[in-house]
């Protein structure tokens, strides 16, 4: 058949041919790899940030009196990048880096009652989320995730139960 057809006996480009079939699902598998990474890593960096506004407001305490109180249980929220006057906002954002994958993440706490299991115990609670879009795996079609995390931590100046 090689006498009849010589173009048959010829594989000079099959190489470069197959290697182009294969590509695009290369670049699929790498970048899902590596866009499901940053998806993480936004995760974890989030969590961290949430926590730490937790603690800052878990130790805030009225100063201007000799007996700690409570503070206003007043709700705030902010959006990266946060100028917000709250300490516990202050803290938390400070946790999160300036970059764009942060860009447009939402930041907000809220003082609340603890379970009834616990009476007379209140908390802070630190809520950071927002939309983390893909890069190469938007190219297939996947829309922007939201990845949300909070933190809740006990308000450290309330009195022990006797």
């Amino acid at each position: 058949m090689g006498r009849i057809f010589p173009f048959y006996s010829n594989k000079r480009g099959q190489a470069l041919i197959e290697f182009a079939f294969i590509l695009p699902l290369l670049l699929v598998i790498v970048g899902g790899i590596v866009d499901f990474g940053l998806a993480f890593f936004v995760g974890v960096v989030i969590q961290n940030a949430a926590r730490e506004g937790a603690r800052a407001g878990a130790v805030i305490r009225d100063s201007s009196t000799t007996r700690p109180k409570f503070p206003d249980p007043q709700s705030e929220d902010c959006t990266v990048p946060c100028g917000s006057s709250s300490p516990i906002l202050q803290v938390a954002a400070s946790k999160i880096p300036d970059s764009n994958l942060f860009s447009g993440f939402n930041l907000s706490y809220d003082f609340v009652d603890s379970p009834p299991a616990l009476p007379n115990q209140k908390s802070v609670q630190v809520t950071v989320e927002g939309q983390h879009g893909w890069f190469l795996l938007q190219l297939i079609g996947l829309e922007p995730i939201t990845i949300s995390r909070t933190a809740e931590m006990r308000w450290e100046w309330q009195r022990q139960p006797t």
